[in-house]
């Protein structure tokens, strides 16, 4: 099986929380990236990232290298800072936001509702959960606010934003199994499969897709491979459905039979790797 790309803890004394905090942004806008490509993207070893962190510049620099566009926002309002990142939230767009005097980075990445936020903290115990306003100033800890979004360049990839649904998304996300960490390794196949068109005519949504084609794709790699788990390799396929929906993946239609043929080739290759 390939390197594990997801949603993950860093370890408590690697100073990453700068790189797992790209990682998980993009990973939120539909970009797997692993920790070695986000190492690469900074430009900061593991020995510079443990001894002095990953400060704004360097992570600026590596959204712009995933083809977005960092949008930086510094306040000593507090109100003047909930506008900006409600403002982003609404757009779809993550933020990596400074906390604790400005030594730790976690991103904001939804709302529960109008006075509860999002977070993914490679650094807290939970990962995956959320704040009260309130107690998110807390632990920003700071006379000054400060914030870099994660937006693609190409405005029309937010439709793919997992902002928009996280309240959905949370509840995969910690349903209990490692799916949470395996996340961007799903997505990397989906990517090749799903062309993701900017019109929304002429397409086959992921649901579409999974539910008229997904035995077929099932019952092929079968085919292919004579020690095929069935029950791991449905769970493996309503994996890929879930990250393909909770992203709004879309096909064109006239790439239909390449799609078929890509998808069934990776469950045969992924039940040979199991």
């Amino acid at each position: 099986m390939q390197q594990q790309i997801g949603f993950d803890w860093q370890s408590f004394y690697s100073g990453a929380c700068g790189k797992y905090s790209l990682v998980h942004s993009l990973l939120i806008l539909g970009i797997p990236l692993s920790l070695k490509e986000a190492t690469k993207a900074t430009g900061l070893s593991w020995w510079e990232t443990a001894r002095i962190g990953t400060d704004e510049s360097k992570i600026k620099k590596a959204i712009r290298s995933f083809d977005c566009k960092p949008i930086e926002y510094k306040t000593m309002s507090e109100n003047d800072f909930r506008k900006k990142l409600d403002s982003l939230l609404r757009l779809g767009v993550p933020a990596i936001v400074s906390f604790d005097g400005d030594d730790h980075w976690a991103v904001i990445c939804g709302n529960r509702n109008k006075d509860e936020y999002y977070y993914i903290d490679s650094a807290d115990s939970e990962l995956i959960s959320y704040y009260r306003w309130d107690d998110l100033v807390d632990d920003i800890d700071n006379d000054t606010y400060y914030l870099i979004g994660v937006k693609p360049n190409n405005a029309n990839n937010l439709k793919h934003s997992l902002v928009h649904n996280f309240s959905e998304v949370e509840k995969v996300l910690n349903r209990g199994d490692a799916l949470y960490k395996w996340w961007g390794y799903y997505l990397e196949d989906l990517n090749e499969v799903f062309d993701c068109p900017d019109s929304t005519k002429n397409v086959i949504t992921a649901s579409e897709f999974f539910d008229i084609w997904g035995r077929k794709i099932f019952n092929t790699a079968k085919y292919f491979y004579h020690y095929f788990d069935d029950a791991q390799m449905k769970w493996e396929l309503n994996n890929y459905r879930k990250v393909a929906e909770m992203h709004n993946l879309t096909l064109s239609k006239d790439k239909l039979n390449e799609a078929l043929i890509s998808f069934s080739a990776a469950l045969t290759y992924l039940s040979i790797d199991e």
